[in-house]
């Protein structure tokens, strides 16, 4: 460690062997280290970055001079103050905590619209109390953030729009439900799995007078059929920040939420197992969920039915614990994703799963089928599916009535189907596209 006097530039730098010469303003800092790195990062940097560089040292960008912070360095008194007064800047990529670092600062103000931000986990109280800041902020990178508790509470003069900042959820298991908490300028309310069902709450929410914060939540069943559709038909409030980490069964959460199109790709539904007709009848909704660790799911049965523009790719989805996944595209108008590279070795019950199917066209031919046991009506009208399946191990399977009834494209080889299983083969291909030579040995 050693002490280096840096001076407040003048914004006429003159380059001396290891530290800047300037004018006035004398600073000492205890830094790491004193070597001044010019001109070695990107000059027009927005924000200003610094992944690899030594923690303490110095460096010229944009006629300014910036240190390279960490954890400690950035929450340094000395430091903030050199910060307030405009003859030092951070570079913050190696910081990973902010909290707590602004509260309580009636003075502070400064430009640190540049910061990196891309590795900051808490940010939780870091602008509680500044009454006076009001920088830009909005293009902060937040992607790694987890807790932004009160991050503004009490920055009367903050008036920038931090919405588009991404953050996976709100979390507040440090708090008694029924609490009601500040957060990003909006109003939160603590919720259980029966708070969050009570019609004064779910009034409040509709109206955004409240958000809630669901880190108590377990149980969302029936949530939004049961609870808010006869009064909210047309529910569609902005709820991606829920905090769903602790949920372990969604069945139903949308069903019949005909107007929900919220961005909820974020969510942790990593406890989840139970996700029968989660979006059934969720016919505007089309956001991304392809990230959703769905490992522990074994039911995903009527999942997606009745959606109308639901489209997106699915197909990296952990399926190896499914065992229910009957009509979970019935009457599906517009999904056509690849789902061919699933694990299905568990499920039992495909009956009904492309059932009335208008887009779905993809190869499955792949699918360990060995146990499933009842297929019944499962590509029944889907009208554009003709992928071959004719591989697939049907050894188990006792039902396959109506399977490719009315299917008007479907003309493949079944021809080596083990079915002799099967009891229920009536309508097999009723009035569908399958010629008789491709058709399975049935027992007479």
């Amino acid at each position: 460690m050693k002490q280096v006097t840096l001076l407040r530039p003048s914004h006429k730098y003159k380059i001396g062997k290891n530290i800047i010469m300037a004018l006035t303003h004398p600073l000492t800092l205890t830094a790491l280290s004193a070597t001044l790195l010019f001109n070695s990062f990107s000059a027009n940097a927005d924000p200003v970055s610094c992944p690899n560089a030594e923690v303490g040292s110095v460096f010229i960008e944009k006629q300014r001079l910036y240190m390279v912070a960490d954890d400690r360095i950035v929450g340094q008194q000395d430091k903030i103050n050199a910060l307030q007064q405009g003859y030092l800047y951070f570079c913050t990529s190696q910081v990973t905590d902010m909290s707590n670092l602004f509260q309580g600062n009636s003075t502070f103000s400064a430009d640190i619209s540049d910061w990196d931000t891309s590795n900051v986990t808490n940010m939780a109280n870091m602008f509680q109390n500044a009454s006076v800041f009001n920088q830009n902020i909005s293009t902060w990178n937040t992607s790694n953030v987890t807790d932004m508790t009160d991050m503004f509470v009490g920055a009367d003069a903050f008036s920038y729009d931090t919405s588009s900042w991404h953050q996976s959820t709100v979390s507040c298991l440090d708090k008694d439900v029924g609490e009601r908490f500040r957060y990003k300028n909006m109003d939160y309310l603590v919720v259980d799995n029966r708070t969050i069902r009570l019609p004064e709450n779910q009034d409040a929410l509709v109206s955004d007078r409240v958000r809630f914060c669901t880190s108590h939540v377990t149980n969302m069943n029936y949530l939004f059929q049961e609870n808010w559709r006869p009064k909210y038909p047309h529910f569609n409030v902005d709820i991606s920040d829920w905090d769903t980490h602790q949920v372990t069964t969604m069945s139903s959460l949308f069903s019949g939420a005909k107007d929900f199109n919220q961005p909820i790709g974020n969510w942790d539904i990593s406890k989840v197992t139970n996700m029968n007709s989660l979006f059934s009848g969720a016919e505007a909704f089309n956001q991304p969920i392809g990230n959703w660790d769905t490992s522990k799911v074994t039911w995903m049965s009527n999942m997606f039915s009745h959606t109308k523009a639901f489209n997106q790719p699915i197909g990296d989805w952990n399926t190896s614990n499914v065992i229910h996944i009957g009509s979970m595209f019935a009457y599906t108008k517009a999904f056509n994703q690849p789902i061919g590279d699933w694990n299905t070795s568990k499920v039992t019950d495909m009956e009904g799963m492309f059932y009335m199917a208008e887009a779905f066209d993809q190869p499955i031919g792949d699918w360990d089928t060995s146990q499933v046991t009842n297929m019944e009506t499962m590509f029944e009208r889907a009208k554009k599916f003709n992928q071959p399946i004719g591989d697939w191990d049907t050894s188990k399977v006792t039902d396959m009535k109506g399977m490719f009834k009315f299917a008007r494209k479907f003309n493949q080889d079944l021809s080596g189907w083990d079915v002799s299983q099967v009891r229920n083969s009536d309508g097999f291909a009723l009035r569908g596209k399958l010629e008789q030579a491709n058709y399975p040995s049935f027992n007479q």
